[in-house]
């Protein structure tokens, strides 16, 4: 590799000038992840290595020594989180390039990880049915509730304004969601144009939202003048945005108290994909409620769920040519 200005800057340098320079365009989130990939990962690795002398060995063992590193939760670290290291480093280089610096980028001459195929966590109809009734003793469970019966994200559901909702339509909108990034709370716009979306209503959600919002008026009038005063669907006791820690901390009592395996709130989301798609919604549909980027992406996603999907549309397809007139015996 032909190195257009050698030794001027070490890899660690150019990386923290770069992550300066572009940050603005970034959300908050992306500012944090990309701070604490760089910090844990990045940096103790490369970080003093002049960037002029970064090669494609020292980059293919960083990355093994990477896929082997202990995680935080016990195990490795998980493909996806040397997969984002790596692409990290891969658009910081490509920068470098640009900027005259490198000739061209090592990292490109890598390849990451192969990502293993992972079932994605989910609950039958049963299950959530029984969450249902755990959740009930919990100021969030119209929120949990919610979450499986819409496939809400949970920031999407504690950024929900009452001006969001039309109950006698049906219908909900999503224009916003609340991330949390040092411990603060901030309201952002969906990460995509097609996180902006509306999303029809079941009827036991609807139902749901309007004895919540019921019981709400009951809190508000408690309270006194200001409470809620954004009109959050979901607040804190206090009236502002709740946080995801105090939803967790009772989806793990309700889990506990039906015997069901442990998993984040995010399985919530899957299991209204995943029933949703065995009640024989299309992917082009279930794509656009979801808020995802593509069909194709939701389709791989939920491909564990297509497959008994699938063949029950072809037994329905069977009786129909069962029940058809006119049918002559195969030969």
């Amino acid at each position: 590799m032909r190195v257009v200005r050698p030794g001027a800057i070490t890899v660690g340098e150019y990386l923290d000038a770069w992550m300066k320079r572009t940050a603005p365009r970034w959300s908050e989130k992306t500012k944090d992840s990309y701070a604490r990939m760089a910090r844990l990962h990045i940096l103790p690795a490369l970080g003093a290595t002049p960037l002029s002398k970064l090669t494609r060995a020292q980059i293919a063992d960083w990355l093994s020594a990477l896929a082997a590193k202990p995680s935080a939760r016990g195990g490795r670290l998980a493909d996806r989180t040397v997969s984002y290291c790596r692409s990290i480093l891969r658009v910081c280089l490509h920068e470098a390039v640009r900027d005259g610096l490198l000739a061209g980028s090592p990292v490109d001459l890598v390849r990451g990880p192969v990502s293993r195929s992972k079932v994605i966590a989910s609950y039958t109809l049963d299950e959530v049915r029984r969450l249902d009734v755990a959740d009930s003793r919990f100021r969030v469970g119209p929120l949990l509730a919610v979450l499986w019966r819409s496939g809400l994200r949970i920031g999407e559901a504690v950024a929900l304004r009452w001006s969001d909702l039309d109950l006698d339509k049906g219908v909900l909108f999503v224009s916003r969601q609340i991330v949390e990034v040092g411990g603060r709370k901030m309201e952002t716009r969906p990460k995509t144009a097609r996180g902006v979306r509306e999303i029809p209503l079941s009827g036991e959600a609807a139902t749901i939202l309007r004895n919540h919002r019921a019981t709400q008026a009951v809190e508000a009038q408690m309270r006194g003048k200001g409470w809620n005063s954004m009109g959050l669907v979901f607040p804190s006791e206090a009236g502002g945005w709740m946080g995801q820690r105090n939803v967790l901390r009772a989806w793990y009592v309700a889990l506990a108290e039906v015997g069901l395996k442990q998993g984040g709130v995010h399985a919530l989301r899957h299991t209204f994909a995943s029933l949703a798609l065995l009640a024989g919604m299309d992917i082009t549909t279930l794509s656009t409620i979801l808020g995802h980027e593509s069909p194709a992406f939701t389709a791989r996603t939920y491909v564990h769920v297509l497959g008994p999907t699938k063949r029950q549309a072809m037994g329905l397809f069977d009786q129909l040519l069962e029940s058809a007139p006119g049918r002559r015996p195969l030969p």
